[in-house]
């Protein structure tokens, strides 16, 4: 049975060891960076990094927290998607790890805020061919623009989703009739 957990910074190895399985080297992090990246959305109590362990074997992660917009000039925070990895044949837990994010979200009072990251483009591709799995999440792309990186020297596709504003809060409201409706009826 897999399981879902909150990674913490002492989780930083088993992250470094997964992304090193699956990215080429121009996408290789130290150590020292994931740890810090951890550590930074910890500390910032926007924790929203999540990993996927499989009977004793970590097989997949999604790295997100709060942080500034991308947008040039703007100053908004929006929930960062900062990395997924996922070993190929545990693809089919994907949507959990994105329903624990979607929970992080929620239990964190962001759910207002609007979600970017940035993606090789046959990831974006998988994304744009399944908007029906993000919107159950709650989520509709609203921007994109495609760069190069000269970091890791590719195109790349930054994203932007809106949150989706249709789920009915239930509370107390109701409505009273008054007595002269209430005779009307007669």
């Amino acid at each position: 049975m897999a399981e879902i957990f909150p990674l913490q910074p002492a989780d930083a190895e088993l992250v470094l060891d997964l992304a090193n399985e699956f990215y080429p080297p121009k996408f290789a992090l130290t150590r020292d960076q994931v740890f810090r990246n951890l550590e930074a959305a910890k500390k910032a109590r926007c924790n929203l990094c999540y990993g996927i362990d499989l009977t004793g074997e970590f097989i997949g992660y999604l790295l997100a927290w709060v942080e500034n917009t991308r947008i040039d000039g703007v100053r908004e925070p929006v929930v960062l998607v900062d990395d997924i990895c996922i070993v190929p044949e545990a693809r089919h837990l994907l949507f959990s790890l994105f329903s624990a994010l979607r929970k992080g979200i929620d239990e964190g009072g962001w759910g207002n805020l609007h979600l970017e990251s940035a993606a090789r483009v046959e990831v974006e591709a998988m994304y744009n061919q399944h908007p029906k799995v993000i919107e159950r999440l709650g989520f509709r792309l609203t921007q994109q623009a495609r760069y190069f990186s000269k970091a890791v020297g590719e195109e790349l596709t930054w994203m932007r989703y809106s949150p989706i504003q249709t789920r009915y809060q239930a509370g107390n409201d109701g409505i009273e009739l008054s007595e002269e409706l209430l005779d009307d009826d007669e």
